[in-house]
Protein backbone atom coordinates (compact mmCIF):
# COMPACT_ATOMS: atom_id res chain seq x y z
CA UNK A 1 0.00 0.00 0.00
CA UNK A 2 1.33 3.44 -0.92
CA UNK A 3 2.25 5.50 2.15
CA UNK A 4 -0.37 8.23 1.64
CA UNK A 5 -3.08 5.60 1.23
CA UNK A 6 -1.94 3.83 4.40
CA UNK A 7 -1.98 7.07 6.38
CA UNK A 8 -5.47 7.93 5.17
CA UNK A 9 -7.09 4.49 5.39
CA UNK A 10 -5.34 2.90 8.35
CA UNK A 11 -4.00 5.73 10.52
CA UNK A 12 -6.73 8.34 9.99
CA UNK A 13 -9.87 6.35 9.16
CA UNK A 14 -8.95 3.21 11.14
CA UNK A 15 -10.19 1.16 8.12
CA UNK A 16 -8.23 -2.12 8.29
CA UNK A 17 -8.33 -5.71 9.48
CA UNK A 18 -4.55 -6.12 9.94
CA UNK A 19 -1.67 -3.68 9.42
CA UNK A 20 2.08 -4.03 9.79
CA UNK A 21 4.41 -1.05 9.47
CA UNK A 22 8.13 -0.51 9.65
CA UNK A 23 9.61 2.91 10.17
CA UNK A 24 12.75 2.51 8.08
CA UNK A 25 13.71 1.83 4.49
CA UNK A 26 12.24 4.96 2.99
CA UNK A 27 12.54 5.47 -0.75
CA UNK A 28 12.62 9.28 -0.55
CA UNK A 29 16.16 10.43 0.31
CA UNK A 30 14.95 13.53 2.18
CA UNK A 31 13.37 11.45 4.95
CA UNK A 32 16.78 10.01 5.86
CA UNK A 33 19.16 12.84 4.91
CA UNK A 34 17.32 15.61 6.79
CA UNK A 35 18.40 14.00 10.08
CA UNK A 36 21.98 15.26 9.48
CA UNK A 37 21.05 18.95 9.11
CA UNK A 38 22.37 21.42 11.67
CA UNK A 39 20.17 21.47 14.76
CA UNK A 40 17.98 18.51 13.79
CA UNK A 41 16.90 16.72 16.98
CA UNK A 42 17.81 13.34 15.42
CA UNK A 43 21.32 14.52 14.44
CA UNK A 44 23.04 12.88 17.40
CA UNK A 45 26.41 13.07 15.60
CA UNK A 46 26.09 16.90 15.85
CA UNK A 47 27.14 17.13 12.21
CA UNK A 48 27.02 20.68 10.83
CA UNK A 49 27.81 21.80 7.30
CA UNK A 50 26.38 24.95 5.71
CA UNK A 51 26.44 23.60 2.14
CA UNK A 52 24.79 20.35 3.25
CA UNK A 53 21.99 22.28 4.98
CA UNK A 54 21.47 24.36 1.81
CA UNK A 55 21.25 21.23 -0.34
CA UNK A 56 18.71 19.53 1.92
CA UNK A 57 16.52 22.66 1.85
CA UNK A 58 16.93 22.86 -1.94
CA UNK A 59 15.95 19.21 -2.31
CA UNK A 60 12.42 20.03 -1.19
CA UNK A 61 12.09 22.64 -3.95
CA UNK A 62 13.38 20.58 -6.89
CA UNK A 63 12.12 17.61 -8.89
CA UNK A 64 13.41 14.92 -11.21
CA UNK A 65 17.03 14.91 -12.29
CA UNK A 66 17.79 18.20 -10.57
CA UNK A 67 16.52 16.81 -7.25
CA UNK A 68 18.58 13.66 -7.72
CA UNK A 69 21.73 15.73 -8.32
CA UNK A 70 21.06 17.79 -5.17
CA UNK A 71 20.76 14.70 -2.98
CA UNK A 72 23.78 13.04 -4.59
CA UNK A 73 25.91 16.07 -3.73
CA UNK A 74 24.54 16.00 -0.18
CA UNK A 75 25.47 12.33 0.14
CA UNK A 76 28.99 13.07 -1.12
CA UNK A 77 29.38 15.65 1.66
CA UNK A 78 28.26 13.08 4.23
CA UNK A 79 30.67 10.48 2.84
CA UNK A 80 33.59 12.91 3.19
CA UNK A 81 32.74 14.72 6.44
CA UNK A 82 30.26 12.84 8.62
CA UNK A 83 31.93 11.25 11.66
CA UNK A 84 29.51 8.30 11.74
CA UNK A 85 26.54 6.80 9.93
CA UNK A 86 24.24 3.81 10.27
CA UNK A 87 25.95 0.72 8.89
CA UNK A 88 23.20 -1.82 9.37
CA UNK A 89 20.50 -2.83 6.96
CA UNK A 90 18.81 -5.87 8.49
CA UNK A 91 17.61 -8.61 6.15
CA UNK A 92 13.93 -8.85 5.38
CA UNK A 93 12.60 -12.39 5.62
CA UNK A 94 9.13 -13.84 5.23
CA UNK A 95 7.87 -17.30 6.15
CA UNK A 96 4.37 -18.65 5.66
CA UNK A 97 2.33 -21.74 5.04
CA UNK A 98 2.63 -23.38 1.59
CA UNK A 99 -1.07 -22.71 1.07
CA UNK A 100 -0.72 -18.92 1.15
CA UNK A 101 -0.57 -17.18 -2.24
CA UNK A 102 -0.22 -13.57 -3.42
CA UNK A 103 2.90 -12.57 -1.44
CA UNK A 104 4.66 -9.50 -2.87
CA UNK A 105 8.17 -8.61 -1.77
CA UNK A 106 8.91 -4.87 -1.58
CA UNK A 107 12.35 -3.19 -1.52
CA UNK A 108 11.48 -1.50 1.79
CA UNK A 109 10.00 -2.70 5.07
CA UNK A 110 6.48 -2.97 3.70
CA UNK A 111 4.24 -5.94 4.36
CA UNK A 112 0.98 -5.70 2.41
CA UNK A 113 -1.22 -8.57 3.53
CA UNK A 114 -4.19 -7.34 1.46
CA UNK A 115 -3.05 -9.43 -1.53
CA UNK A 116 -2.72 -12.73 0.38
CA UNK A 117 -5.17 -15.57 -0.21
CA UNK A 118 -5.46 -19.36 0.20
Amino acid sequence: VEWGTWLERVYTQRDYDVSVIGLAGRLDPHAILVRYTTGNSRNFFNFSDERYDELIALGLKTVGGERKAVYLEAQEILAKKLPGIFIMDPPQLAAMSKGIRGWKHYPTYVVDVASLYR
